[in-house]
């Protein structure tokens, strides 16, 4: 009997085969649907270790972030809508019982293929940045919340049907439980069967990068100490190259360095200028951005960014959703964010500490204190 990998690597190679040919001959650059396909093969090729043909890895190289960007959308448009992310669990328990709802989890898997083809495409610093992979991230996130309290992980490896030899991560968040156990006694947090095993290297960059995932990876450092380590040296690893990381990773790395002192952002800035009371025109401003981190712990990823002003600080905020995000405050300046709004800017006096809250239309809050630290003080 041919192992169910196997056959499924055969399939991958004779689409990756068909894919060359194609790409050879013509490639419609713009047509992001095309790209979908494309990059759902060349996905597929990489999680299971193949290699793939030199015209499909030199046309994924060759991608623009903005053309990634619109596939990326085009993979979250397919799968919105009560087809693929019911209403609540009574809808999704009776979505199981219909024909074809095994090609609902056929589709999200097809997007975690997308998701590893636009990474190694774009290379972690632009994939990271992309703002379509924050939209199908938190997507995918909701996706696997809703089903997750219905369907166990044995169930979703059945659905996936020959899909499961990729034995995806995200599996994880599915419950150990038959589907009659889910059905009498639901789970709660289908990702606490996660408490057991150590994060997979996906959760990991999603907790680095965007706070995804926190309790359980942070559950797997206290409990691990070799995993912490590791942990430290990845997030380290990020800052040190540049990258924009999770103002929640950000804490716990502070408190592990330094467990009873400040765990407070640092925000490095120069001095304020001196201004002489008679000067004939004031002083320029100083003007630089510093980038404060990333959050994806509301079910809605924002980057959080600040514009350093002699006298004032601009707070912005990138939201990667429209409709979730009830307000934003930062000290004592309030605004209230309308439900059409993907980014919000708001002006505060220059002071040494702020509070920095985001709350979610269903209540739920980020909490944050920034502290302001002159260049001659700021300390690593």
């Amino acid at each position: 009997m041919t192992h169910p990998t196997s056959y499924v690597c055969s399939l991958t190679v004779a689409s990756l085969e068909g894919l060359a040919v194609a790409l050879s001959e013509s490639v419609e650059e713009e047509n992001a649907e095309q790209s979908v396909v494309a990059l759902r093969v060349y996905g597929d090729a990489i999680r299971l270790g193949l290699e793939a043909p030199e015209p499909v890895r030199t046309w994924a190289a060759k991608l623009g972030a903005a053309h990634i960007d619109r596939a990326l959308r085009t993979t979250d448009a397919a799968l919105t809508g009560p087809a693929y992310q019911p209403e609540d669990d009574a809808a999704a328990r009776a979505m199981l019982d219909d024909e074809g709802v095994e090609h609902v989890f056929v589709e999200r898997d097809w997007a975690e293929s997308v998701l590893v083809a636009a990474r190694r495409a774009m290379q972690a610093d632009g994939f990271e940045r992309c703002l379509g992979r924050v939209v199908l991230m938190a997507s995918l996130d909701r996706f696997d919340a809703l089903w997750g309290k219905v369907v166990s992980r044995e169930t979703l490896f059945d659905l996936l049907g020959e899909r499961a030899a990729f034995r995806p991560a995200y599996a994880l968040r599915y419950p150990e439980a038959s589907g009659a156990e889910l059905a009498a006694e639901p789970k709660g947090d289908p990702r606490a069967a996660l408490d057991e095993e150590l994060p997979s290297d996906d959760m990991i960059a999603r907790y680095v990068h965007g706070g995804a995932f926190a309790r359980t990876v942070e559950a797997a450092a206290a409990r691990d100490a070799d995993f912490a380590e590791t942990l430290e040296a990845i997030y380290d690893a990020q800052l040190e190259i540049g990258e924009v990381t999770s103002m929640r990773a950000g804490a716990w790395r502070r408190a592990r360095r330094t467990p009873t002192a400040r765990t407070k952002v640092t925000l490095t800035v120069s001095a304020p200028p001196v201004r002489a009371a008679a000067a004939a025109t004031p002083l320029e401003d100083e003007k630089h951005w510093v980038q404060l981190g990333r959050d994806e712990t509301l079910g809605c990823a924002f980057e959080l960014s600040v514009e350093v002003l002699a006298d004032s600080l601009v707070v912005h905020l990138d939201l990667a959703e429209t409709g979730k995000i009830a307000e934003v405050r930062v000290g004592d300046v309030s605004v209230a964010v309308a439900a059409d709004q993907d980014e919000v800017e708001l002006r505060v006096a220059r002071r040494t500490e702020l509070a920095f809250v985001v709350r979610h239309r269903d209540g739920s809050e980020v909490r944050e204190t920034f502290e302001l630290v002159q260049h001659d003080e700021a300390t690593r």
